[in-house]
């Protein structure tokens, strides 16, 4: 598996821009691959906020490989059904806080 991986939104007029998250630094941020637990990690807190808060429109998040421009290498997303054992199925976890 590629070592880290971006997410980022969609606008409106469909392009992508970066998360909110982004601008915290990288161990704010996360994206990276977390081998003994097998899986990567994002943290999206911002960009959830707007959605709930704010009533910014949300048009979805692309994941992808960081540096894809000059890494080689792809990375399959088994999704929420794969083909194989359920332990490969792509899942979100929400960890929130009530207030």
């Amino acid at each position: 598996p590629p070592p880290t991986l971006v997410a980022a939104r969609f606008t409106e007029d469909g392009s992508i821009v970066p998360l909110p998250e982004q601008f915290e630094g990288p161990d704010f941020y996360g994206g990276f691959y977390v081998e003994d637990e097998n899986h990567y990690w994002f943290r999206i807190t911002s960009y959830v906020q707007d959605i709930l808060r704010e009533g910014v429109e949300d048009y979805g998040i692309d994941i992808f490989t960081d540096g894809g421009a000059y890494i080689p290498g792809r990375f399959i997303l088994n999704g929420p059904e794969p083909p194989g054992p359920d332990d490969l199925k792509l899942r979100l976890e929400i960890t929130y806080t009530d207030l």
